[in-house]
C-alpha cells in the first residue's frame, strides 16, 4: 500500500474525470465493434435488435432465461478481458489512449494481470460500475472503489511517474 504522502505527490497528474468519460465511451463504442457486432451474425443473422428478434435469438435453444445468461456471460467476460488485458501490457485501452491517460500501479512498479482484472470487474454491469464510479464522487479523489482495492489509479499519459 501507499502512504499518503505518495498518494498527494500523485494528485497533480490525475486524469480529469471528463477525460476518463470520454475515454470510456470511445471503449464502449470500440467493444461494440468488436465483440457485440461479430455476436450479431453468430447464429445466421437472427438477431436483428428488435425485442421479438431477441426474444427469438435467446429462445432458439428452448430456454431464453439460460440463453440470455450465456450470452451475458461471455459479453462481461470479454468486456473484462479488453480492458484488462489492453491495461496490463500497455497501460491503456483504445479510449485511454485517444484521451491521454493511463493506468499506474501505486506501488510504483509493474501493473499486475490481477490488479488489472480487478479494476474493471465493475464495467460488467452498468448498475456496478455506476455504485464504483459513485465511490469516487463521493470520496472527492475520483478514484473508483475498485481501484482502491486494486491500488491502481488513472493519471495523465504524459506524467513521469
Amino acid at each position: 500500500m501507499t502512504n499518503a504522502k505518495e498518494d498527494r505527490s500523485l494528485d497533480f497528474f490525475v486524469a480529469p474525470l471528463w477525460r476518463r468519460a470520454f475515454a470510456y465511451v470511445i471503449d464502449l463504442i470500440f467493444i461494440m465493434a468488436v465483440v457485440f457486432l461479430p455476436m450479431k451474425n453468430l447464429y445466421g443473422g437472427a438477431y436483428s435488435g428488435d425485442f421479438e428478434s431477441i426474444y427469438g435469438f435467446f429462445s432458439q435453444a428452448g430456454d431464453f432465461s439460460f440463453g440470455f445468461f450465456m450470452y451475458s456471460l461471455i459479453v462481461a467476460v470479454l468486456t473484462i478481458l479488453y480492458w484488462a488485458l489492453l491495461e496490463y501490457y500497455i497501460g491503456q485501452s483504445v479510449g485511454k489512449i485517444a484521451m491521454g491517460i493511463r493506468v499506474v500501479n501505486l506501488e510504483k512498479i509493474k501493473l499486475k494481470f490481477m490488479q488489472c482484472f480487478t479494476r474493471n470487474i465493475s464495467k460488467a454491469s452498468t448498475f456496478v460500475l455506476l455504485l464504483d464510479v459513485l465511490y469516487g464522487v463521493v470520496k472527492k479523489d475520483q478514484r473508483r472503489y475498485f481501484e482502491v482495492i486494486s491500488n491502481t489509479r488513472v493519471v495523465n499519459a504524459n506524467a513521469s511517474y
